[in-house]
């Protein structure tokens, strides 16, 4: 299982909070899932407990792929540290930059009330 990690003090860092506690919340689940097979097993449910192994070995893969998401959600954190002071107050900061606006709007701005 991959190492549980601790979110950055970044003031937007809902995406890497919110993937530690999904973490934490699977880590758990895990727990759970454990006793849950193994108390299957100990009174002889077999056909329970095998369906708890195959649980268990889809919820760590799923585990994995969250702890894969952290990582990288971390590396574009990084990359928005590492980024310009411009570039960080235009696009990455507490806003968008008010002259950007997205293709969709660009191509059909709003009606105005």
């Amino acid at each position: 299982m991959a190492k549980k990690k601790t979110p950055t003090n970044s003031n937007n860092n809902d995406v890497g909070e919110a993937l530690a506690l999904l973490s934490e919340t699977l880590t758990d689940e895990e727990a759970r899932i454990r006793d849950e097979g193994s108390e299957a097993f100990k009174t002889g449910s077999y056909d329970t407990a095998r369906d708890v192994i195959d649980f268990a070995e889809r919820l760590i893969a799923f585990q994995n792929k969250v702890a894969s998401l952290a990582d990288e959600w971390e590396e574009l954190e990084n990359a928005r540290e590492a980024a310009t002071p411009e570039v960080q107050e235009d696009f990455l900061g507490t806003g968008i930059k008010k002259t950007w606006r997205p293709a969709c709007l660009r191509r059909n701005p709003p009606a105005r009330r």
